[in-house]
């Protein structure tokens, strides 16, 4: 495989000067994949009347029971899944900056509140998933009043926000051989090699061209 090149952007005119790369439709597709058997996977959040969409991922408990495998290729996501789940990612070459969290909780307040079915606030979650956790989004918790600590290695739980809320560093979750996470953070971007040989030696052959055939078809568009 060459070496992955810049992502691929496109102008988005109901959003100004808003660009968006083939990274976050990927993550969309990768997740669809793994979690279609008992959860739903939308790439956009409608969050008003206008309407306005935002770019987070939303995920929906639905009937149904996920493989083992699944399990497997997510043991570090799955676990923090709630009945409802938004999820704001920051690609491989993206960056946490200040207003994100607080970005984050409001469209989860706007989703909340045009959903005909009320949706109780104990069964939402947020996630952020992002290559680290950096001073800026520090600096941001420690302006809003909530913390931040260390759950697991490269998970770290938000303490004081209305929601429950988990940040999720993917560049930890690729040295830790997650092999969805892998796939979508800075060291494949840096390391694709290395983290291909890893997922074909782990038995993860199917999803790697799945992954590499998405790649491709974001290309040609």
């Amino acid at each position: 495989m060459t070496e992955p090149q810049s992502p691929i952007t496109s102008e988005r005119p109901q959003r100004p000067g808003k660009t968006r790369t083939w990274w976050h439709p990927l993550l969309a597709r990768l997740l669809d994949y793994e979690l279609a058997t008992a959860y739903a996977v939308w790439d956009e959040v409608l969050v008003g009347r206008l309407p306005l969409r935002v770019d987070i991922l939303l995920i929906r408990r639905q009937e149904g029971q996920l493989p083992e495998t699944s399990r497997r290729d997510l043991s570090v996501l799955v676990p923090l899944l709630n009945r409802v789940t938004l999820i704001e990612f920051k690609g491989p070459t993206d960056t946490l900056e200040p207003g994100d969290l607080a970005q984050l909780v409001g469209c989860a307040f706007l989703w909340h509140s045009q959903q005909a079915e009320r949706v109780p606030q104990g069964e939402i979650s947020l996630i952020v998933l992002a290559p680290s956790v950096n001073e800026a989004i520090r600096d941001d918790l420690s302006c809003l009043g909530w913390q931040i600590s260390e759950h697991d290695t490269g998970v770290h739980y938000v303490s004081g926000g209305p929601f429950t809320m988990w940040v999720i560093e993917t560049d930890v979750m690729a040295k830790r051989g997650q092999p969805i996470l892998s796939l979508v953070s800075r060291v494949f971007l840096n390391e694709h090699e290395r983290i291909i040989e890893q997922l074909m030696r782990t038995g993860h052959g199917v999803l790697l061209c799945y992954t590499l055939q998405q790649i491709e078809q974001f290309r040609s568009l």
